[in-house]
């Protein structure tokens, strides 16, 4: 097919060319193009790119086409092991994985915390060749004695800085402990701060740093503006935005779990049909919301960071940042929500005085300043930042000052 034209250059096989072209890709994505060769090749890789880019299909496709083109030595063997900090997160990978592997003679399976009985069916049939997991759920069949890793060949971690961010080192470590000799490993993070690059450097083999570019990846796709506006009023910016602009579907985050409710049940009173999800909440209920978003039941999603995490929603119009994360990798995630597989999306961010420093560092991340819109419905009284010297760096001393102090020490 024409369609799967210039995916040929990558080696993959025509079984997963015609999967790649039913699926309707008509050209590999930066991070794809770079990694896969090095994938094929055998070579660790560490890939640095934000959700939306086409990270998922980077690291499936190759690994996939590896396992096809070498046979297991034992039947119920795993092969390839794909770990994701979330939930939410596995389940879409395994979703994936089971689609690209769809012409492949290759098994693949899911287990993660909360499934119950559903753990159980997933390997009633033997160990797949390919599983996805969760760290917590893993550690707990390895003890079982219901999985070896005695001929794993490949090793995933998908948002490794997540993953670290949520504790999992030590997990990270206890499996590496439990692995045989020569296995590929790929990792894969939205950022890469000093830590996770120490940190893969001494769990990985040589690896090859393969970057698309933190700063510019959200930017090519995604509208970026701020509101400055008070606290009190943000909640009523929110629903007037939605209604009076026809956002079609919004995802909003907040720092805070309780917050997360509060805007639900703020914008419900509106007449907008809007739901929310945040860590506190069983995961049968934290699925349910997503669900409904997904298929377009529910308008507008309100989710903590910690539920955010793993979020992985098509067709995602506009993401609000009702109040800005704490760090500014965050500020890349959220926004990595929208403007996916080269649609374009827009992410508006509410700022308030307590926001200015957080602001700050995420336009030091970005490089360049984000957007003011200066006039809106609830802009009057709304406290603007000092302006810095340039773009960015310590904020100017008002001339005006400058002269009073001169003509005091004139005085003296």
């Amino acid at each position: 097919m024409a369609t799967n034209g210039p995916f040929r250059g990558l080696r993959l096989g025509t079984e997963l060319l015609a999967t790649i072209a039913d699926c309707g890709y008509r050209r590999p994505t930066p991070i794809q193009a770079r990694v896969i060769p090095f994938v094929l090749d055998g070579h660790d890789v560490l890939g640095v790119a934000q959700t939306g880019t086409g990270k998922t299909a980077a690291f499936a496709w190759p690994l996939l086409q590896l396992l096809s083109d070498q046979p297991g030595a034992e039947e119920n063997a795993l092969r390839a092991l794909v770990l994701a900090p979330t939930r939410e997160l596995a389940r879409q990978i395994f979703a994936m994985m089971e689609v690209y592997s769809q012409r492949l003679e290759l098994r693949v399976g899911l287990v993660h915390g909360g499934m119950g009985a559903e753990k159980d069916k997933a390997l009633e049939e033997g160990v797949p060749e390919v599983l996805v997991a969760t760290p917590g759920r893993l550690r707990q069949l390895e003890e079982e004695g219901s999985i070896h890793f005695e001929q794993l060949q490949i090793l995933v971690l998908d948002e490794f800085d997540r993953m670290l961010d949520m504790g999992f080192l030590p997990a990270v470590h206890r499996l590496w402990e439990s692995l045989p000799e020569g296995v590929q490993k790929l990792f894969f993070s939205a950022t890469l701060p000093t830590r996770i690059r120490v940190i893969a450097e001494r769990l990985m083999k040589d690896p090859i740093e393969l970057a698309v570019d933190v700063a510019a990846t959200p930017a090519q796709n995604v509208e970026q503006k701020v509101y400055f506006v008070r606290y009190s009023q943000k909640s009523e910016l929110l629903a007037h935005l939605i209604e009076s602009k026809g956002y079609e579907r919004v995802l909003v985050f907040t720092r805070r779990k309780s917050r997360a409710q509060s805007i639900a049940e703020a914008l419900q009173e509106q007449g907008i049909a809007a739901e929310y999800t945040h860590g506190g909440l069983k995961q049968k209920r934290r699925q349910g919301a997503l669900d409904r978003f997904v298929r377009g039941e529910t308008r507008v999603l309100v989710a903590s960071d910690l539920a955010s995490r793993g979020l992985d929603v098509e067709a995602v119009t506009h993401v609000i940042n009702f109040d800005l994360p704490h760090e500014a990798g965050t500020y890349i995630h959220r926004i990595g929500r929208t403007g996916r597989a080269g649609q374009r999306g827009v992410a508006i961010s509410f700022c308030d005085e307590r926001d200015f420093d957080q602001l700050r560092q995420i336009e030091l991340l970005l490089g360049r300043p984000i957007p003011i819109v200066t006039q809106h419905a609830f802009s009057k009284g709304a406290v603007l930042p000092p302006p810095p010297i340039g773009a960015f760096g310590r904020r100017k001393r008002r001339r005006r000052r400058g002269a009073q102090g001169q003509k005091r020490r004139r005085r003296r």
